[in-house]
């Protein structure tokens, strides 16, 4: 029915040579392969929903209490480290992070080479996850 619908609505631009019974055979065929992809990609979307605990067409659960409390105390303790950073440190990793900005773009604001970029990212980095191994530790 799709396909005939279809085809009354582009009646207006269809070649006047069109061979109706080949096109209506063509069409009909795509649309059922179609319909059969569609169809395998529903069941796989369920199939994994099933797996991942979720369900299909719902979006994900919510979180629970626990992980969310786990969720704000590691944000916390992460903008605490953040906090605790050499001023260069955040400096570089707050336009990095926070403004989307490019090396380049943190190079040439700073006035400091693309190589320092990359060496005070690295070891923003490395203080920070110090810093929350450090937390989880206790």
């Amino acid at each position: 029915m799709d396909v005939f619908l279809k085809l009354w609505r582009n009646r207006e631009s269809l070649p006047a040579d069109l061979r109706l019974e080949g096109y209506l055979y063509t069409a009909v065929r795509n649309a059922a392969l179609d319909a059969l992809a569609h169809a395998r990609v529903e069941r796989a979307s369920a199939e994994r929903g099933i797996a991942e605990g979720w369900t299909p067409g719902m979006g994900t659960p919510g979180l629970s209490p626990d992980a969310l409390l786990e969720r704000a105390e590691a944000k916390e303790a992460l903008r605490r480290a953040y906090d605790l950073l050499p001023t260069r440190l955040r400096q570089v990793i707050g336009l990095r992070w926070f403004e989307g900005r490019s090396y380049q773009e943190i190079a040439r604001e700073l006035r400091i080479s693309v190589k320092s970029v990359d060496n005070y990212l690295a070891k923003a980095m490395r203080l920070l996850r110090e810093a929350l191994v450090n937390r989880i530790e206790r």
